[in-house]
């Protein structure tokens, strides 16, 4: 069952707090100190079943008519699961994924089911992070670069997340963007398939959510969608700006807006070439979608290459509202590479010193030695006419240097005679 009260499955792990609710479980923090350091990991639990409600559900559907039967079914639903966790090994040590360290999976001892516990690295989603810190053009585009990487990897792998959203985005210690969360992740059995709309309807892809036929550019679109609300105050397409207050109708309208194929408008702060490589990602026709991540990464490459370390610098979205937890975790203080003071959007960025440079105000400018005085004009001796000086001299050419020394025929060879 769900724990209030966490007791980590490994020794020397304790809980500290509750990170967030999923639909199939709850995501810990947990800790260990060593020799004056402290450590902290992430710990998924998925509970099966997730609760007494859930084993009700479970009989009045008729999957289950005792405890035997109950346990069988507990078993399917756990293999279902180990795809995650295989999925999770099988992309250890990627630099944009999340970066799995072990799992357990535990019979339960007071009745059938099973408790899985996923144990990752701790990081910060991408939503807590918005709330925290403004977010630069820069970081847009770093993170369009870093989750086609990851879409790309998965790709190669016939793997769909079917999931992309804020939440199952990550930001590490280094300011790399990581893909988490592959709970409903799925193999692709062929190029296309028939999927179900299991996920997040607000970054969803239409067909999923129409459970057409759909592949890989599912994904695709829904970090599209991710990347436009980062470039258009937070909101969604067909939604009114920031700070005006969304209603409910407003809210249903531009999901089915979104959903029936009307087209994007432009996010609001986003340039043209910029707009162009999401929009695109967006396009509600997957075929009018880019090829594959790989080809998106490669305009999103040339678009940063095209810009000024100034223009990367412009702060796009302001911090969003809500709580400030995440600016007072420990763990996420190391962050503040990112940290500036708040701007709107149409003000120039305050200085941001490169990474590894210490703080404060800018370095002033180089300074040079004084470029020496320009030669005077041309003047005319007095008398003289006006006009562009004389040509130089000319002199005549150098008479060529006398042959050198021969002897008469029959004389011994060598130095010339001395003179008489």
């Amino acid at each position: 069952m769900l724990q209030e009260n966490f007791v980590c499955p490994w020794d020397g792990w304790i809980f500290t707090r509750l990170l967030g609710n999923g639909a199939y479980g709850r995501v810990y923090l947990v800790s260990r100190q060593e020799y004056g350091s402290t450590y902290y990991s992430a710990i998924k639990h998925i509970p099966i079943p997730g609760d007494i409600g859930q084993i009700d559900d479970i009989f009045a559907e008729g999957m289950a008519t005792n405890a035997a039967t109950l346990q069988a079914y507990c078993m399917q639903i756990l293999e279902s699961f180990m795809t995650e966790i295989n999925i999770n090994v099988e992309l250890r040590g990627h630099t944009n994924f999340v970066s799995y360290d072990d799992h357990k999976i535990l019979p339960r001892t007071d009745g059938p089911g099973y408790d899985i516990y996923i144990k990752m690295e701790y990081l910060q989603n991408l939503t807590d992070y918005m709330r925290a810190f403004p977010i630069r053009l820069l970081d847009v585009v770093k993170l369009g670069e870093d989750l086609c990487n990851a879409l790309s990897v998965l790709q190669k792998r016939s793997l769909v997340h079917r999931d992309v959203k804020p939440e199952n985005i990550f930001i590490s210690r280094g300011g790399d963007f990581k893909l988490g969360d592959f709970g409903i992740s799925r193999m692709l059995d062929e190029s296309v398939t028939r999927m179900s709309s299991r996920g997040t309807t607000m970054f969803m892809a239409p067909e999923l959510i129409r459970q057409e036929k759909g592949d890989y550019r599912v994904d695709i679109y829904s970090f599209g969608l991710v990347l436009y609300r980062l470039l258009n105050g937070g909101r969604a397409p067909f939604l009114p700006p920031p700070p005006a207050l969304i209603s409910h109708f407003e809210y249903h309208t531009a999901q089915e807006l979104r959903v029936k194929g009307d087209p994007l408008p432009p996010p609001a702060f986003a340039d043209a070439a910029l707009s162009g490589i999401i929009l695109r990602a967006c396009a509600f026709e997957p075929h009018r979608r880019w090829r594959d991540a790989f080809e998106m990464l490669e305009h999103l490459y040339a678009y940063r290459a095209s810009l000024t370390d100034r223009a990367l610098q412009t702060v796009v979205m302001n911090r969003l509202p809500g709580h400030d937890g995440a600016r007072q975790d420990p763990q996420i203080e190391h962050q503040t590479k990112l940290l500036f003071p708040v701007q709107t959007p149409s003000t120039p960025p305050a200085y941001a010193p490169p990474m590894g440079v210490p703080s404060g105000d800018p370095p002033a400018p180089p300074t040079f030695a004084a470029r020496p005085p320009a030669p005077p004009a041309y003047a005319p001796p007095m008398g003289a006419p006006s006009g562009d000086p004389p040509a130089p001299p000319t002199f005549a050419a150098r008479p060529p240097a006398p042959p050198a020394y021969a002897p008469p025929m029959g004389a011994p060879s060598g130095d010339p005679p001395a003179p008489p």
